[in-house]
């Protein structure tokens, strides 16, 4: 590795970075790359964006693209997490709305090809946990600090899904 180039478990730095604090940005910093990540997703706009919309990603390419970095991210800590991008789904205009859990289910495993999802009745079960319109959702049985989290998980989906389009 050259001395110019340092790699830490998903980030590259290959010049420069200023950290002031205990925390800095990495988007839009032409010396960071978060490895893994289109560079469209690092903040470095690609080299021809699209012209038409056929050049754009479909709404199921969004949604595994989404997945995919909320599962690197560990947002999507608990199976029964999908319960909550099912729930912001529903709610959301321009995104797929669903029936059942099972409807749901069938969609992530077929249409967007999401391995790894909970099973219908764990889906139901957490479906039927909360109340409310997102983000106020209440849930019957979670601490408010679990409670924000799963609130998170929703919100990230749909920052993402904003994101990719």
């Amino acid at each position: 590795m050259s001395e110019n180039k340092h790699i830490l478990p998903g980030v590259t730095f290959t010049g420069p970075v200023t950290v002031n604090g205990p925390m800095f940005d990495i988007h839009n910093n032409d010396h960071v790359h978060i490895n893994g990540l289109p560079m469209a997703e690092q903040g470095v706009p690609d080299e021809t964006p699209p012209t038409t919309t056929s050049d754009m990603p479909s709404k199921e390419q969004r949604i595994y693209r989404a997945i995919c970095i909320m599962r690197e991210e560990g947002v999507l800590k608990h199976l029964y997490d999908y319960a909550w991008v099912m729930a912001v789904m529903n709610e959301t205009e321009g995104l797929p709305h669903f029936s059942s859990p099972a409807s749901f289910h069938t969609y992530m495993a077929n249409d967007v090809g999401v391995e790894r999802l909970p099973d219908e009745s764990q889906l139901r079960k957490e479906s039927n946990s909360y109340s409310g319109q997102f983000p106020q959702w209440k849930f019957i049985k979670a601490d408010t600090t679990e409670g924000n989290r799963r609130i998170n998980v929703a919100k990230r989906f749909l920052n993402l899904m904003m994101k990719t389009t």
